[in-house]
Order: C-alpha cells, then sequence, then structure tokens
C-alpha cells in the first residue's frame, strides 16, 4: 500500500504559476500561427511566403528545443532566401523548404498541446492525492511482480543445463568456413579474409604454446590481479571472499598457493572436478532475478581465473586485429573532384579522409566491439546488464583499497601496489557498461538522424537471445573452438569445465550429484570467451549480409540502427 501525502503550498504554487505561463505562450502562438495562415492565403508569391512564414516564426513564443536541428535550419534558411534573390536555381527548393517550416510550426502546436495535457494530469494529480480506488472495497494497492519466481527460474534453468543438445560439429565448421571464406565474392577479398583467419589460428597456435612452455604462470603480480578479479565478481560467497582478503594479507600462505596453482596448470590434462560435486546456489540480484552460481573452491577458482583472463586478453586482440583488416565499410571513397573541393572549403589538404560510416566502425570497434572480453589482465570484468549502482559499487572499492593500504608496510607489497595501480589505471580508460549504453543510444540517435535526411528510411532494431548462457550446447562451443584452431588438448579441458557436477545447496547434505549437460556458468571469463566466439560469428554474417552494418551487442543484447 502506497501512501500518498499532501503536496507542499509551495509546489502547488509553482505548478500553477507554470501552468498560467504555458497557456499565455499557446495563446499567443496560436493568434500568431492563424494571422500567418491567413497571410499565405492570399500570396501567391513562393519566396514571399517562405520569408513571411520566417519573420513569424521568428516572432512566436516557441517551446524549447530537445536539439539544435531546427535552429539550424532557420538560420540556414535565412541565408539561402537572401541568395535565392540573386540566384534563380535556388528557387527549386523552395517548396521543399515552405513545407518542412509548416511541419516545424505543426509539431510546435502539437508540443503545446502535450504540454497542456501533462499540466492537466498533474493539476488533477495534486488536487486527488489520496490511494487509487480498488475494487471490492480492498484497501491495498498490489504490483505483481512480472520476474519469474525463484523456484521457476530453477526449473527452467535445470530444463536446459541438464538436458544436452547435441550438434553436427562437422556440418558447423563447414558453415564457419563458408560464412569466413566462402561467402565472400571477389577473390581479394576472399584471399584477404582467408589469410586474416590463418593469422587469427596462428595466434591461437602461439597462446596454446606459450601456455605450455612457461613454467611460472603465478607469481606475486599474476596473484594480485586474480584474487582482486574474484573479489570484484560474483563467484564467491561472503565467507570465501574473507578467506581471499586474509590470504592477500599473509604472504608466507600466498607462496604456498602460488607454488599449488602453478603445479596444477602444468598438469592440465589431469585437472577435473570434485567427485562430491560443486555446491550450486541460488542469488536474488538487481532487477529481482535469481541466478544460480557455482560455489568453486578457491583454488580451482583462481585456476580457471588466470587462464580464463589470459585467453580473453589474447581472443580480444586478435578478434579486433581480425576485424580491422577485414571489415568491409559501408561508406563509397572520395573520387578526385571531391577532394579537390574538400580541399577548397577547408583549407588544406588531407590524405586519408574518414567519413562517418569510417568513424562509426572506428568507435565501434574500440568502445562496442566484444564487450564481454577483456583488454588487460586488471581490468575489471564487465557486466553487460549492471546498473548504475553496480557499475559504482563503492562499498566494495572502499574495503579493496584498504586492504592495499594495509600491505604498504612490508616490502613485498611493492608487487601488490603496482598492480592495484594498473587495476586502477585500465579503470578510468575503459567506459563501464552504463556508461557505453548511454553512448549507443546518442550514436542509435545520430543514425536515425542521419538515415532520415539522406536517405528517408532508417530501421533500429532490438532483441536479446533468451537463456543464451545456460543454453548453449557443448557440441558448439567445442565445434567453433575447433574451427578457431584449438587443440584437442585444450577443447578436451574446456569441455571439462563446462560438465560441472552439481549439487543444489538447498536439496541439503544427501541431494543427487547431476552434471551439467548444457550451458555455461556465471561470472567467468572462460564463458565469456567461448560467449563471444559464438556470438561474434553472428556480427560476421550480419556485418557481410547487409554490406558493412554494425551490431552493437553487450554480450547477447544486440542493437542495431541503419538504413
Amino acid at each position: 500500500t502506497i501512501k500518498m501525502q499532501a503536496l507542499s503550498l509551495t509546489l502547488r504554487s509553482v505548478t500553477s504559476s507554470k501552468a498560467r505561463q504555458v497557456e499565455r505562450q499557446r495563446a499567443r502562438f496560436e493568434e500568431g500561427k492563424s494571422a500567418l495562415e491567413h497571410l499565405l492565403e492570399f500570396e501567391p508569391d513562393r519566396l514571399k511566403r517562405l520569408e513571411a512564414m520566417l519573420e513569424v516564426y521568428k516572432d512566436l513564443p516557441l517551446m524549447p528545443q530537445m536539439n539544435n536541428s531546427t535552429d539550424t535550419f532557420v538560420i540556414n534558411l535565412a541565408r539561402f532566401l537572401a541568395q535565392a534573390h540573386r540566384d534563380p536555381t535556388l528557387t527549386m527548393r523552395v517548396p521543399e523548404w515552405e513545407a518542412r517550416m509548416k511541419r516545424i510550426l505543426d509539431i510546435q502546436a502539437l508540443r503545446y498541446e502535450y504540454a497542456i495535457l501533462w499540466i492537466e494530469v498533474m493539476q488533477e494529480w495534486m488536487n486527488n492525492p489520496d490511494e487509487p480506488e480498488v475494487a471490492d472495497g480492498d484497501s491495498t494497492l498490489e504490483i505483481q511482480d512480472a520476474t519469474p519466481s525463484k523456484d521457476e527460474y530453477r526449473k527452467n534453468w535445470e530444463s536446459l543445463v541438464f538436458n544436452p543438445v547435441e550438434k553436427d560439429k562437422s556440418a558447423i565448421v563447414k558453415w564457419l568456413e563458408e560464412l569466413f571464406i566462402g561467402s565472400a565474392s571477389a577473390t581479394h577479398a576472399t584471399n584477404k579474409m582467408k589469410k586474416a583467419l590463418d593469422t587469427l589460428k596462428s595466434e591461437v597456435a602461439d597462446f596454446e604454446k606459450t601456455m605450455k612452455d612457461k613454467k611460472d604462470h603465478f607469481t606475486q603480480k599474476t596473484i594480485v590481479w586474480c584474487i582482486e578479479g574474484l573479489l570484484r565478481s560474483d563467484l564467491m560467497t561472503d565467507a570465501k571472499r574473507s578467506e581471499l582478503k586474509a590470504m592477500q594479507q599473509d604472504h608466507a600462505a600466498l607462496r604456498d598457493v602460488i607454488d599449488e596453482l602453478n603445479m596444477r596448470i602444468n598438469t592440465l590434462d589431469r585437472w577435473a572436478w570434485p567427485s562430491s560435486g560443486v555446491v550450486a546456489e541460488q542469488r536474488r540480484q538487481v532487477g529481482s532475478r535469481h541466478r544460480i552460481f557455482h560455489d568453486e573452491d578457491i583454488m580451482d577458482a583462481l585456476l580457471l581465473r588466470y587462464i580464463g583472463v589470459k585467453l580473453s586478453v589474447h581472443i580480444c586482440k586478435s578478434l579486433t586485429t581480425f576485424s580491422k583488416s577485414t571489415w568491409l565499410s559501408s561508406e563509397s571513397p572520395l573520387g578526385k573532384e571531391e577532394f579537390d573541393r574538400r580541399e577548397h572549403f577547408i583549407g588544406y589538404k588531407k590524405e586519408h579522409v574518414t567519413g562517418v560510416r569510417g568513424q562509426c566502425l572506428s568507435t565501434y570497434l574500440s568502445d562496442f566491439f566484444v564487450t564481454q572480453l577483456l583488454r588487460d589482465e586488471a581490468e575489471v570484468d564487465r557486466a553487460y546488464n549492471e546498473t548504475a549502482e553496480q557499475d559504482s559499487d563503492s562499498d566494495r572499492t572502499k574495503s579493496r583499497g584498504n586492504n592495499w593500504r594495509n600491505n604498504r608496510g612490508n616490502n613485498r607489497s611493492k608487487d601488490w601496489g603496482k598492480g592495484k595501480a594498473k587495476a586502477e589505471e585500465t579503470l578510468k580508460i575503459r567506459k563501464s557498461a552504463s556508461e557505453l549504453k548511454h553512448s549507443l543510444i546518442q550514436l542509435l540517435i545520430t543514425e536515425v538522424h542521419i538515415s532520415e535526411r539522406l536517405y528517408h528510411q532508417v530501421i533500429v532494431l532490438q532483441s536479446d537471445f533468451q537463456s543464451f548462457g545456460p543454453s548453449i550446447p557443448h557440441s558448439t562451443i567445442a565445434a567453433v573452438l575447433e574451427f578457431f584452431g584449438f587443440s584437442e588438448h585444450w577443447i578436451g579441458f574446456f569441455l571439462r569445465v563446462l560438465e560441472v557436477p552439481v549439487i543444489f545447496k538447498d536439496d541439503g547434505p544427501h541431494a543427487e550429484v547431476r552434471r551439467r549437460q548444457r550451458g555455461t556458468s556465471m561470472s567467468s571469463p572462460l564463458a565469456d570467451v567461448w560467449g563471444e566466439l559464438i556470438l561474434f560469428c553472428m556480427d560476421i554474417l550480419v556485418h557481410q549480409r547487409t554490406s558493412g552494418s554494425l551490431l552493437y551487442r553487450f554480450h547477447d543484447d544486440i542493437c542495431c540502427g541503419d538504413r
């Protein structure tokens, strides 16, 4: 039940004053607009009609503009009209300009109408601040939660992860070969794509060789960002968070942990989950969503974190290099005449000119491309559905800062401090998910304006994949990894990681241990790599089939705006 208290007299007074002001402005606007319409009926000269519209428009009381595009048009129109008296070629555009001016005035009239409607609603709300009436005499207002309940979410999750879906690996690999090589029409483009794909596969082989040849993967430096990454993620329980924080301050214990982890990573072919199973726990998150997390052993979590981050950084660089060298540009190159005209008007010559589409591609690759992958080992994992509150996460940040400061007294703490400084520097450089979404909205609005003005049509698409993470078939992941050049050794290890033996915490100590047959776990860099590799193939498909359109993604949330 929500009680609506009486509004203050000050608020009522301000609102009433604003209402009277808008009413007066609307009356003046309608009077001026009616006089203009009467004048236009008896004026046959289009130039004079347009000049009259422009003069009246400048004198009318107008509602504030959401952007300055209308003001820019009016300023330019005054200049064009002055030139039209001397240049008869401009008179061909007069009917178009007149129609646009009429549309601007009609929009202003509608804005006043909607403003009056809004004021009436506000005044009614202020005059009746009581509770809304409820049928059958019920005195409470119940708001139904549209999100699935805890039991419903678990039932749906179990129906996905414990029911295998086998895909034809050879058919997937064949389709990917046609996508990356066979779909290009020109021979030069085919060879270019094939060369880039071979480079990508060789970089995967280099990653595997580096992981095999290196003996001391875990050091004081690497253990820093591994622990910090787990503390930032949602994977660890409160008890294990406390254990990790204590481990940060105990350097003797850290040395033993480093030795154990180096031994485990050098014997990955024998690594396996504990036969007793990994506890799965449901947690309620922001937005009333229930998520299922694996309560992994700290040593396993650190090991998988290290491998996942290393692979994420490596694949991110490789995919970015691949896309920069192969992706199409939807803009036509400038000819000599266009270059000469551009040089004449801007006053200097520039050999390489990037147009709007080229700039969009550059922004896309730097900010919106494979957003779940990490650019740096010390970087914070990006939650694609995070909110502004999650983005700041001030309490956790303060606690991490205290841990770093407590280590300063020890000589070995220099390594920890360097790792933290690098992490903080990365945090400042890369945009958060919420900042990226705001940037994407601005980009889409710009795309709509450009496409409507130049091509008179635009399509904006927004969608997502339902239960993408829990529903990915393991055979699909294996096929995609095989196509990109991963060896059987690493694919076998990844499949063992995927097939987690799960036991639910809520089911008691004697619950059945069931092995996952589908999907990836939450808050895992490895899961981000597998998911982004699959969705990257979709990016390529859309880019090729639409001759250069960009599919903006936040993992499995997709958005596209183009003509």
